[in-house]
């Protein structure tokens, strides 16, 4: 017989009393709040410079990934 004593996979283990899921953005949603289109952020997210998820036909993109995209990106002044 199967699977049922089995171990549960880390992405389907529920979340506790006291965990906050993280926040999931859509495109439109990302380009609204970076002031910028809806095909820059998909171009980001092609060219690797923005992670994603891909879920069916459509892309979430995490907070955390939105953070460190913003750092990355992040301007460093040079001294003149």
């Amino acid at each position: 017989m199967g699977g049922c004593n089995s171990p549960r996979s880390p992405l389907l283990t529920p979340i506790s009393q006291g965990q906050i899921m993280e926040q999931v953005y859509t495109v439109q949603e990302v380009a609204n709040l970076l002031k910028v289109g809806y095909r820059t952020v998909l171009d980001q997210i092609n060219l690797g410079r923005l992670e994603a998820y891909q879920i069916s036909n459509r892309y979430r993109i995490s907070e955390s990934s939105v953070l460190r995209y913003l750092s990355a990106n992040k301007v460093k002044r040079v001294a003149v």
